[in-house]
């Protein structure tokens, strides 16, 4: 008969949504029991559990929501029934000498810390350009909430002599808050913005840590000079086999909805065979043509270029409404096809956003990104973390994750990409994967 006692807890101990049980003796790393065998209460009521991990004598358990500062926490724990299957592991934690004790409402110490008091967002300043109304918070610490803003509804914008504004959408990125408006607002047109905090539920302004801004009435919204500039053409260039880029001079953004049909382009080919273009594709200030064929880069063929104006309809234009002026016969530069794929450089994560930075000759695809399938994040003691979304900036060459749960400061993490089949993957605007 072995001398070596039969393991039991000893103590437990939490800190936010960290729990560990020490145990008398170690216990060997076979196959980890489920959740269910763990109950934990906070405050007399069952928290859920997302995970469990192992570490000699430490038991360590990942809860779904932090323990909030001197809450009484217990935990139990109840040895599961071993298979009845001949040669099947038992699930089961146990040491050399035997299982683990069954435990029931052990006491766990508390180490949460106190919180600090964290002011609400206070509202910075409201400018309005074309059709976007910008409202800038302040904030000690986080971000605003994406997930829970206020409804377009919450909104009313007044313009002095005229009809009010409709408020058709809201968005929210770090700390600001746009809202598009129904229509274009003119340079000089006086508006008022008020903001009636809903009464009840969780749809409101507010930051990561659930702080509600307050609402405010009549507030003077700043309408910069309006813009009275149309685009003028900057470039072209042949930046893959088959797509021409347009690149414009503008002070904002071209419009991408509305834009001119691919019959007011003429691609020209001075060595090749005829050409016309397929599609038309536009972000930020450049234009992107897909063309019927590839380039001859053997052969240096050269290019012309044309953009016809439309009497009417859709065409050009940037966000301000002002037209792009058609130009005969521009030079396209031919530059070197790149077939040199995007390179991880590093990956960092602050808060819930773990972010991958790429090298590449060009940009990223942002058009054909990969589904959050595709990445697999987990924490140092092997739980898995959820992505909830994917973001690719081109221009910055930034993958962004956005995960279901913040990461503790000094929490290791690791991250995987597995690339999935067909078009949807990462890679840079010439189409390496």
């Amino acid at each position: 008969m072995s001398d070596i006692p039969v393991p039991t807890a000893i103590s437990a101990e939490v800190t936010g949504t960290k729990l560990k049980i020490i145990c008398s003796e170690t216990l060997q790393p076979t196959r980890m029991p489920p959740n269910t065998v763990f109950t934990v209460h906070v405050g007399g009521r069952a928290w859920e559990i997302q995970g469990v991990g192992l570490d000699e004598k430490t038991i360590r358990l990942m809860l779904s929501i932090p323990v909030p500062y001197g809450q009484v926490v217990q935990v139990s724990y109840a040895k599961p029934t071993p298979f009845s299957a001949p040669g099947t592991l038992t699930e089961n934690l146990r040491s050399r000498a035997g299982d683990l004790t069954s435990f029931t409402n052990m006491a766990v110490t508390n180490n949460t810390p106190s919180p600090t008091p964290d002011p609400t967002p206070v509202l910075h300043s409201v400018t309005v350009i074309n059709s976007q109304l910008e409202l800038i918070y302040t904030d000690a610490d986080d971000k605003l909430s994406a997930d829970h803003t206020a409804p377009a509804s919450a909104f009313s914008v007044r313009s002095a002599g005229n009809a009010d504004i409709r408020v058709q959408h809201v968005t929210v990125l770090d700390k600001k808050v746009t809202l598009t408006l129904s229509r274009l607002v003119l340079g000089g047109e006086m508006l008022r913005l008020s903001y009636n905090k809903p009464d009840s539920g969780n749809n409101v302004i507010q930051d990561a840590a659930g702080h509600a801004a307050q609402g405010f009435t009549d507030q003077t919204v700043s309408n910069p000079t309006p813009d009275n500039i149309p685009p003028t053409f900057e470039s072209a260039t042949m930046v893959s086999s088959n797509q021409l880029k347009i690149n414009f001079n503008d002070a904002s953004s071209l419009a991408e909805k509305q834009t001119a049909p691919e019959t007011a382009f003429k691609v020209f080919s001075a060595t090749g065979p005829a050409i016309s273009v397929e599609h038309v594709d536009v972000s930020g200030k450049t234009v992107t043509l897909t063309l019927s064929r590839p380039r001859n880069v053997a052969g240096g063929e050269t290019f012309r270029l044309t953009y016809n104006k439309p009497e009417s309809g859709d065409m050009l234009r940037d966000m301000a409404g002002n037209q792009v002026d058609g130009f005969q016969d521009r030079a396209v530069i031919n530059q070197a096809l790149d077939r040199t794929a995007p390179v991880f450089d590093a990956a960092t994560v602050s808060g819930r956003d773990l972010v991958l930075t790429y090298t590449d000759a060009g940009s990223l695809d942002q058009t054909h990104a990969p589904g959050a399938a595709a990445f697999a994040v987990s924490s140092s003691s092997g739980v898995a973390i959820g992505v909830d979304s994917v973001v690719v900036d081109a221009t910055t060459k930034t993958v962004t994750l956005h995960l279901n749960r913040d990461v503790d400061r000094g929490e290791a993490v690791s991250v995987s990409y597995t690339k999935p089949a067909g078009d949807n993957v990462l890679q840079d605007a010439a189409g390496n994967d």
